[in-house]
């Protein structure tokens, strides 16, 4: 991380609001698609419920475990498009990896991770998902679902990596085109420099 993208650490509120919003849509479009309509959505810190939550969907519809577990399936899918694209265009400016790492890939991360930490000790979507379906069969997801967001990370963080410089001083030169490439081959197909010519 460079000592510049500590700018972006002062847009956090803003990160969190829209990655709580992408959280709550999920619930709101899930609800619409099994047939009920949206009362009330919150995506800002809040008690309305009795306790601290960062947002919350009312829905007019029963739930079941596709529209509790709706942010953990966009979870993933935003991720797999953030690595992707993080993968494919690797030369993108720095800002938009910047945006692109924290948004797509951190901030689902994170909403997985605290989602299912946090089901031992206060209800929340998970905690629900486990009453509804097999604990074995959902923490084994969201494991699964963990252990991808951590090998995800971790390609992309070292892709991003500078790269050392090279050692020998005319692999430099090899970069260019010309003279300092052919000096650079023919110095490595003859190590003690015999017979090479100099115009």
């Amino acid at each position: 991380m460079k000592r510049s993208d500590a700018i972006w650490l002062l847009m956090l509120p803003v990160y969190m609001a829209l990655d709580t919003l992408r959280h709550e849509a999920s619930h709101a479009l899930a609800g619409w698609i099994f047939g009920g309509n949206v009362l009330e959505i919150s995506f800002l810190p809040n008690r309305n419920l009795g306790h601290f939550s960062f947002g919350y969907t009312v829905l007019t519809v029963e739930l079941n475990w596709l529209i509790v577990g709706a942010p953990f399936i966009v979870d993933l899918i935003v991720f797999a498009l953030a690595l992707w694209l993080c993968l494919r265009y690797q030369q993108m400016p720095r800002w938009l990896w910047v945006n692109v790492v924290i948004l797509g890939m951190f901030l689902p991360a994170l909403d997985t991770y605290q989602a299912w930490w946090g089901s031992q000790d206060r209800m929340n979507d998970v905690a629900n998902l486990l009453r509804m379906m097999s604990p074995w069969l959902v923490h084994g997801c969201f494991l699964l679902a963990l252990r991808f967001y951590a090998i995800g990370i971790i390609i992309v963080w070292v892709q991003r990596a500078p790269k050392p410089m090279p050692r020998d001083p005319l692999s430099l030169l090899a970069a260019g085109n010309g003279i300092g490439r052919q000096l650079y081959q023919q110095l490595h197909q003859r190590p003690n420099g015999v017979g090479i010519p100099v115009s």
